[in-house]
């Protein structure tokens, strides 16, 4: 506890874990909403061919968001890890 305490040992990590999967689902129901809302209003327009289009660009765009998120959360994990190593190296604490 005096680890946490004295910030020799971070929290934050362990938030980010949750952060994470709260932004998943956080964005995927923003997906879905906007799509059922959005594409209810203008996806008449369209012709077949450019349904299928625009459902395989939004399945992408969606695809891409999730990847994007989930690689900044591990590099900022990644960081901390580093931070975590250098501290127990600095400490003679690695073996």
């Amino acid at each position: 506890m005096l680890e946490y305490l004295s910030f020799n040992k971070f929290i934050t990590p362990h938030l980010l874990i949750i952060a994470y999967y709260f932004g998943v689902i956080f964005i995927t129901a923003l997906f879905f909403a906007y799509k059922k809302y959005f594409l209810s209003k203008i996806i008449h327009l369209f012709k077949l061919k450019n349904k299928i289009l625009i459902w395989i660009l939004l399945i992408l765009m969606f695809l891409c968001m999730q990847l994007c998120l989930r690689v900044m959360f591990e590099f900022i994990i990644a960081y901390f890890d580093m931070h975590d190593m250098l501290y127990k190296i600095s400490n003679k604490k690695l073996m």
